[in-house]
């Protein structure tokens, strides 16, 4: 619906101090007149403000916010006790871990992302809710996706429709390529067949410094949790060979890409070492 983060640069730039949240969306839709990115039905885009107006709805119908929300139906039936949506995503709580990233494109040497300026003015000026930002553990993951898939969270009838592929007016199913793996959208979640014809559903997603997925086999039920520190783990590729691993089934490791390693080395004119990994 709307046109990502940019939509809010003006706003940033006009009051330098203030801090953009959910409450300030539909307004600023209604101030610069924000068309739709296209015809309801017509085409398919993830976006993320999508999600916090998405939770705004959930507080419109419930009453409650949606922290209180996610608690009272997602983390208590879950009983997952060490996760919670942060009033404010930048204040850390004393187990958090230490996000790290590369500088640049050619650093090769990983830097807290505390000492490294965010890569888009938004992320630094907002404290959105909705998208992500929910802090939680492996194991806490591991206990919501017993509860989802138990039915405790969703019944039956809502956890179909939700990881059924999206179809657009057309037809057409929502999908798009990953991995040379053909990923179709529903609500939520992400699902495509594996070689065995077995069902697959995940979720990924990643900021600066962070990566997390959580892969699901239908068929098996099977779970991989991965989540990582670092803003450019492969996690997709890595949780398919984790359970082909588990399954006694041919895997890939993912190969390392050497292009930061070049990178780094014509930045300090050392093109001979440089040559060697051609």
């Amino acid at each position: 619906m709307a046109q990502e983060y940019t939509l809010f640069d003006t706003i940033i730039k006009e009051q330098p101090e203030k801090i953009i949240s959910n409450q300030d969306i539909i307004p600023t839709f209604i101030r610069f007149k924000t068309p739709l990115s296209f015809s309801p039905g017509s085409k398919w885009e993830y976006n993320n403000v999508n999600f916090c107006l998405a939770a705004l709805i959930i507080e419109k119908l419930s009453g409650i916010s949606y922290r209180d929300y996610i608690e009272k139906n997602i983390f208590g039936p879950a009983k997952m006790k060490d996760s919670f949506v942060p009033l404010d995503r930048k204040i850390k709580s004393p187990n958090q871990v230490e996000l790290y990233a590369y500088p640049n494109f050619y650093s090769t040497e990983l830097a807290n992302t505390k000492t490294l300026k965010e890569p888009f003015l938004i992320y630094e000026k907002s404290n959105f809710y909705g998208p992500g930002g929910i802090v939680s553990t492996a194991l806490d993951l591991q206990k919501y996706q017993k509860a989802l898939f138990n039915y405790q969270i969703l019944g039956k009838k809502e956890l179909e429709e939700a990881l059924t592929a999206t179809k657009l007016n057309d037809e057409k199913t929502v999908s798009y390529t990953i991995d040379g793996k053909e990923i179709s959208y529903g609500l939520g979640w992400e699902m495509y067949t594996d070689e065995r014809e077995e069902k697959i559903v995940f979720h990924d997603g990643f900021i600066t410094g962070l990566t997390s997925i959580l892969l699901h086999n239908m068929a098996k039920n099977q779970t991989v949790i991965l989540l990582s520190n670092l803003g450019n783990t492969p996690v997709f590729p890595i949780s398919n060979a984790v359970l082909n691993l588990i399954n006694d089934n041919p895997y890939t490791i993912p190969a390392q890409n050497l292009s930061r390693t070049y990178g780094s080395l014509i930045e300090n004119e050392n093109k001979k070492k440089a040559n060697e990994l051609i």
